[in-house]
């Protein structure tokens, strides 16, 4: 596969840089999501400060660390141990932006009963102990109407938290395509590309 000129410099860049910059750090963690496994957390905006700051917590989790302001997302998932994702070959659940978690080795099923009964077979759920910020490897979008809709206030939400904790910086990406969107804006294609111009 050719390499294109910007990704090149992009490439050199990095190597100069002394100091590491949000898109730097950002731009070092970006992976070909077609070969990382992970999961999706579907979340508002408005959660994204406490999510990125502390991980995406369980209802358990919440109230251990004392957040009383913790609402689950239309009364997901169904057990408050648990966090509720979507596997990526599943259509995420919708919601405004998506955190990627890194799928740990311990996920869980939920027994099915009276609370539970179809509802595990419609929405395909993973069930996840709470995750912290090192788990995450990303945020996301699903198309491009939720990108036109909340990219700004999540990039401005998130430098917030990163420049701060620069080593925390994540690449965003839109999952409709696989393609990236932030701190460069690139193809599928392009980003596979940079992947393997970096290897060797």
């Amino acid at each position: 596969m050719e390499i294109s000129g910007t990704i090149r410099r992009i490439l050199k860049r990095e190597q100069q840089e002394q100091k590491p910059t949000l898109e730097s750090v950002a731009l070092s963690r970006v992976v070909d999501l077609e070969r990382v496994d992970f999961l999706t957390h579907a979340t508002w905006v408005r959660n994204l400060r406490d999510i990125l700051s502390e991980g995406v917590l369980s209802g358990e989790g919440a109230a251990k660390k004392g957040k009383k302001d913790y609402r689950s997302f239309h009364g997901m998932p169904l057990n408050r141990a648990f966090v509720s994702t979507f596997s990526k070959e599943k259509v995420p659940f919708p919601g405004e932006v998506l955190v990627l978690i890194k799928t740990p080795h311990d996920t869980f099923t939920l027994p099915e009963d009276e609370t539970t009964k179809g509802r595990l077979k419609h929405t395909s759920e993973v069930f996840i102990k709470d995750s912290n910020p090192h788990d995450h490897i990303g945020l996301g979008f699903y198309g491009q109407a939720l990108v036109n809709l909340s990219f700004d206030k999540v990039l401005e939400i998130a430098s917030q938290i990163w420049n701060v904790k620069p080593q925390n910086a994540l690449p965003i990406y839109d999952l409709a395509n696989k393609s990236l969107l932030w701190p460069r804006r690139m193809t599928h294609e392009e980003v596979v590309g940079m992947l393997a111009e970096r290897q060797k």
